[in-house]
């Protein structure tokens, strides 16, 4: 189930994922839980390792784009990623 029916921002990597972020994703899939429509790693927080560094900092910029077109706010606030 999506928390939105419809996407609000869509952007690309720019590169292939690495081999380590691969091994990574490969590895939390081998311990999944099935969710409504897909399967789920039951550790809800994989940005925090240290071979998703890269894929986190890219999504942390997306929000801040996101952000500061969307809201433009001129309050010293800012959207986090809280889960992933």
């Amino acid at each position: 189930m999506n928390l939105l029916a419809t996407p609000f921002y869509r952007s690309q990597l720019g590169r292939a994922f690495s081999e380590a972020e691969l091994e990574f994703m490969q590895s939390k899939l081998d311990d999944s839980i099935r969710a409504i429509a897909n399967h789920s790693s039951k550790n809800k927080n994989v940005l925090a390792s240290e071979a998703m560094s890269c894929i986190r900092a890219v999504l942390q910029a997306c929000l801040d784009d996101y952000f500061t077109k969307i809201y433009n706010s001129s309050n010293d606030v800012s959207l986090q990623i809280t889960q992933s």
